[in-house]
């Protein structure tokens, strides 16, 4: 829509491993609040466009956990805008918080200033949910663990082959 609607303005994303952004959804308690709705407001799409209905049509069936549902809409979502994004505007969340420095080919892009982000890269920057020194983790059961294993699989084939990293 941005592309269409908007062609002159840079679009980015940023890639955080899709297990870490379920397991945030889920320890914060974000899925009922935020993302309830989102399936049936995301099939039809799924429907209508061919590359996310071979994908991932099979999966609908196999949605009778929150985490399932979470992994499902975002496995769509990510994909959808991973086919759309520019091969050169993906930033990686984890190589940020590993070497703070990485950002500097986002500023670079744009001829600003050179930032030192070693700061932030230590904290927790999601400050609505609970803080993650509080609770590091949430625990996934087998199946809702394999389910997730084959549903990123798409995404993250798709976000090595474009974006080669």
């Amino acid at each position: 829509w941005m592309k269409q609607n908007f062609p002159s303005i840079d679009v980015w994303g940023i890639w955080r491993e899709p297990r870490d952004i379920v397991s945030s959804i889920m320890r914060n308690d974000f899925y009922g609040e935020w993302y309830a709705d989102g399936i049936a407001e995301l099939l039809p799409t799924i429907k209508g466009e061919e590359f996310l209905s071979e994908t991932y049509l099979s999966f609908a069936d196999e949605l009778n956990t929150d985490v399932k549902r979470t992994a499902f809409l975002l496995a769509v979502r990510t994909h959808f805008f991973l086919k759309y994004l520019d091969a050169d505007k993906l930033i990686i969340y984890e190589e940020f918080r590993s070497a703070p420095s990485y950002l500097e080919v986002f500023l670079n892009n744009y001829g600003l200033a050179s930032h030192n982000f070693d700061d932030l890269a230590k904290k927790d920057l999601n400050i609505i949910g609970k803080s993650m020194a509080a609770n590091k983790g949430y625990h996934f059961s087998a199946e809702d663990s394999e389910f997730m294993e084959r549903i990123f699989a798409p995404i993250q084939e798709l976000k090595t082959q474009k974006f080669s990293v």
